[in-house]
């Protein structure tokens, strides 16, 4: 709201105000984006200057977190002869997807479905695991899962060398878990044939949070264009339209992304417009202590 006081102050447009004071390439990139398709050009330039008593209004704000992952868990994959994949992680889910990145990473690395691979999560004894907080328990655990992972691989591509006449180096892997050397498909095992190559106690793998992980990334920024409309006579706020641009780095699973977005702008405009810490100011007592109350989007 500063940055609008100094540009109306300055009979400037907001917007380019803002890219005249901060003109980071991925910035001014949301910017644009956001603009084009909330429809920035219809805005008025003066406030409140449109005839009637119901104002429309466009409206932009900017933001950047920290977020990114930090070295407090680790993983560990188990693979048994019989062929099952256990995934372990001391994390909980408490809405965040866990349970999805933790099978959906391990069976990506070694060529399987999601079916195959069977998350195990929520238990202290299976070491770290990072507390869900901040936007950054996917960025901590992920790495961890994903080097785990890799590792799992590389020792199952050792079997697999051996068995088949060829280094480690020369193993690759191919969808529905099949390692096979590289440039001669026909030299190969199914998945259920190596797995039965392994020890009694098969295989386990342990990794934890890589800073170098591509699965991990600080200082993420975003924008958020709305526009609404404003009855003047009773004060009514009506929100028109509103749109989020985000830079989220790898996305892991697009619709967790996007309702995390979603969610972000759900509780921004439930901040501008409906809810209220109401104090009566003689007593000093608080008059909407309760949800029933104090009004949250869709309460």
């Amino acid at each position: 709201m500063a940055l609008d006081a100094l540009a109306a102050k300055l009979n400037m447009d907001p917007l380019e105000f803002r890219k005249k004071n901060h003109n980071d390439p991925v910035r001014v990139a949301e910017w644009d984006l956001g603009a084009k398709v909330i429809g920035w050009n219809r805005r008025q330039r003066t406030p409140g200057s449109a005839a009637g008593t119901r104002k429309r209004g466009i409206g932009m704000g900017s933001a950047t977190w920290g977020g990114g992952g930090s070295k407090s868990a680790d993983c560990t994959i188990e693979i048994k002869p019989d062929g099952k994949v256990r995934a372990y992680s001391a994390v909980q889910d408490l809405g965040v997807g866990v349970r999805l990145y933790v099978q959906s990473i391990p069976a990506e690395e070694l060529g399987l479905q999601l079916a195959d691979v069977e998350p195990i999560i929520g238990h202290s004894t299976f070491g770290p695991g990072k507390g869900s907080g901040g936007s950054t328990t996917t960025a901590s655990v992920a790495p961890a899962i994903k080097m785990s992972a890799v590792q799992a691989r590389e020792q199952l591509a050792i079997v697999a060398a051996k068995k088949l006449g060829a280094k480690p180096e020369e193993i690759e892997v191919v969808p529905r878990g099949r390692f096979q050397v590289k440039g001669s498909p026909a030299r190969g095992l199914a998945w259920k044939e190596l797995c039965a190559l392994l020890p009694p106690s098969g295989i386990k793998a342990k990794g934890d949070w890589n800073e170098a992980s591509d699965l991990q990334a600080s200082g993420v920024r975003g924008c958020t264009f709305v526009e609404v409309e404003v009855d003047t006579e009773t004060g009514k706020v009506t929100v028109i339209k509103a749109l989020g641009v985000q830079d989220c780095g790898f996305v892991l699973n697009r619709l967790q992304a996007e309702n995390q977005v979603t969610g972000g702008i759900i509780q921004g405009i439930g901040t501008a417009i409906l809810e209220d810490r109401r104090m009566d100011n003689v007593t000093g007592r608080m008059l909407s202590p309760n949800f029933e109350d104090y009004k949250l989007c869709g309460s």
